[in-house]
């Protein structure tokens, strides 16, 4: 279990850091760095806001005081796993300026076999970029032409997969992405056009990334959920079971913070 959330954090801070690129204006000076071996990211073009501006608890941590004590004033947010959850841990992040906010459903797989795909997907490539624009258009984000030539290169590569159905005409039922890390995958972000909705489009999205981690020789899938929705069913009917659900601590002057 313990490697299982070490590469939990692992991954999903990764990610984050390469969300904080991937979606800001601008890239130097993001820092994603280590305090008590709890990673830390820190984006000073997006102050305030507490998912650019974190630190994971390291799950070998139990007492949570010392790594609290070091965080640097930039940091909004603490994301703190279940055995964490402690009234001790509780009483020394509200000292610290913290409050309970929101919490994270964290699901996790291994997968051994290879999946039946019963719709038609495809891996996206390089010089597909564009196409997948268009396709996050069809899902409400726009790109326009300056943004598409500032972002392109974050996109359809071996770092952030991306992934497209079709009809067998060729039009477009849906997408996905995920983010490849050392030893893990990380499944982000997946639509369903509206009109091709409960048509097995997101199971055959999750099948294929699945096979994907078997075939990069990846041991983890992870991906985050909201508890009970649709995507947490269908994520479970594919294998997913939850390894924890993680709570964010925010600073109380924190952005969105009341």
């Amino acid at each position: 279990m313990a490697d299982k959330y070490r590469l939990l954090v692992q991954s999903e801070i990764e990610y984050a850091h390469f969300n904080a690129s991937r979606t800001g204006q601008l890239i130097d000076g993001i820092e994603l760095s280590t305090i008590e071996d709890s990673p830390c990211l820190l984006d000073p073009h997006r102050p305030g806001i507490p998912y650019f501006n974190r630190a994971v608890l390291s799950p070998e941590l139990e007492s949570v005081g010392e790594t609290v004590e070091q965080l640097p004033d930039a940091v909004q947010a603490v994301e703190v796993l279940i055995p964490q959850q402690t009234g001790i841990n509780a009483m020394t992040l509200l000292n610290a300026g913290f409050i309970p906010g929101d919490s994270l459903c964290y699901l996790a797989q291994e997968p051994k076999e290879s999946r039946e795909v019963k719709e038609y997907v495809r891996l996206l490539e390089p010089d597909d970029a564009d196409h997948f624009f268009d396709l996050l258009g069809l899902s409400g984000v726009e790109f326009s032409d300056e943004k598409r030539n500032l972002k392109r290169s974050f996109y359809c590569n071996d770092t952030f997969r991306c992934y497209a159905s079709y009809e067998d005409d060729g039009k477009p039922t849906g997408w996905a992405t995920m983010y490849v890390s050392e030893h893990a995958a990380f499944f982000a972000n997946m639509y369903t056009i509206p009109e091709y909705r409960r048509q097995g489009v997101h199971a055959s999205l999750l099948a294929t990334r699945l096979n994907d981690v078997i075939d990069l020789g990846l041991q983890f899938a992870f991906t985050d959920v909201v508890p009970a929705s649709s995507s947490h069913r269908n994520c479970e009917r594919c294998g997913f079971r939850i390894l924890t659900n993680n709570v964010i601590w925010v600073r109380k002057n924190a952005r969105g913070v009341t």
